[in-house]
This record gives structure tokens, C-alpha cells and sequence, in this order.
């Protein structure tokens, strides 16, 4: 399922990603020392997924 910030209902806090997650936007994986916002999506088909992007800019972009 791909996913960018402005399917993102609400940006809950800035926090750090668990291992192997991927930023939202650039979709490259999340670093264990990058900050980033973690956020829920909606999904017709079952529970909210809860997704990251990099708190700052996307490193690369």
C-alpha cells in the first residue's frame, strides 16, 4: 500500500522509526537516528496503518 503525507489524517509526533520502516514520501528506509513524524491512515479493509516521514526534509531531495 503507498502512501504520502496527504493521505495522513493527523501527524501525531516526532519520534523515531522502527527498524526497516520507510519515509512516506522519499520511500527510502528510515535510519534508527533520523527523527520522524509518525501519523495514521485510514483503510477501508481493515485497522489504520501507521506511517513515518522524515520530521525535516527528506535526506536526497
Amino acid at each position: 500500500m503507498a502512501t504520502t503525507d496527504r493521505h495522513a489524517d493527523t501527524w501525531e509526533y516526532v519520534t523515531y522509526a522502527p527498524a526497516e520502516r520507510h519515509c512516506s514520501v522519499c520511500k527510502r528506509v528510515v535510519k534508527p537516528t533520523e527523527p520522524v513524524r509518525r501519523g495514521m491512515v485510514e483503510r477501508s479493509s481493515g485497522p489504520p496503518v501507521t506511517v513515518y516521514r522524515h520530521a525535516n526534509e527528506c535526506p536526497g531531495l
